[in-house]
């Protein structure tokens, strides 16, 4: 923990920390705008994610912001106690919020490692590698409404106790609705059962791993 003597204390990392977050928010703003009607789509539609791979530049946007969303996602995660095993009750705020950052960067290669050991010989059109990155695509848009919903809730001065209890419950019902969406097209290039054992190996094990760390450390 950072003393009171430190240059750089707890509450004005926290403030930079946020302040880069928005900073990188506002660069890829345009980036995001591009991408609203293949998000709409992706949420309409399981073929919106196929179509949206098939446009390099909307591919290249999609991944630049998925990737500047771990920041706003994992700050929220962390202002809300959204996930809070036992080992960082006596962090301060910024410690934990690096300690959010660090598992949820640990999550995604666990993601990363079972996405490869698990990649088919053939995939016809790529379907599994569609399939992986849709989660990209899921994750853009969850963080968005996530973050609108929060803002709206806050300018009604609701407490910080329900808008946490609306953030766990937002996320748990949008998590099911992309592997709803994502066991769709699997479903594309192998039967019902194959696209749940993908499900398991790809979702469930590193999913489960992380809630497993918040239940038991």
């Amino acid at each position: 923990m950072l003393g009171t003597g430190s240059i750089l204390n707890s509450d004005m990392a926290v403030s930079l920390s946020v302040m880069t977050t928005l900073l990188l928010c506002l660069l890829c703003m345009r980036n995001w705008l591009r991408l609203i009607p293949s998000m709409t789509e992706c949420l309409l539609r399981a073929k919106g994610s196929a179509n949206l791979e098939e446009s390099v530049p909307l591919t290249r946007d999609r991944n630049s912001v998925a990737t500047i969303c771990i920041l706003p996602f994992t700050l929220l995660a962390s202002y809300f106690r959204l996930w809070e095993p036992r080992f960082t009750a006596h962090l301060d705020d910024f410690w934990y919020f690096i300690a959010v950052l660090g598992a949820f960067v640990i999550y995604l290669l666990l993601r990363a490692f079972m996405q490869w050991r698990c990649a088919p010989r053939r995939s016809p059109a790529d379907r599994y590698g569609i399939a992986c990155r849709s989660t990209k695509n899921y994750f853009i848009i969850c963080t968005s409404l996530m973050l609108a919903g929060v803002g709206i809730l806050s300018l009604f001065n609701i407490p910080e106790l329900t808008i946490r209890k609306f953030c766990l419950l937002f996320l748990a019902a949008f998590y099911l609705f992309h592997l709803i969406r994502k066991g769709q097209i699997l479903s594309t290039f192998c039967n019902p059962f194959t696209a749940f054992l993908y499900l398991c190996a790809l979702e469930f094990l590193p999913t489960g791993a992380l809630v497993a760390v918040a239940i038991l450390l």
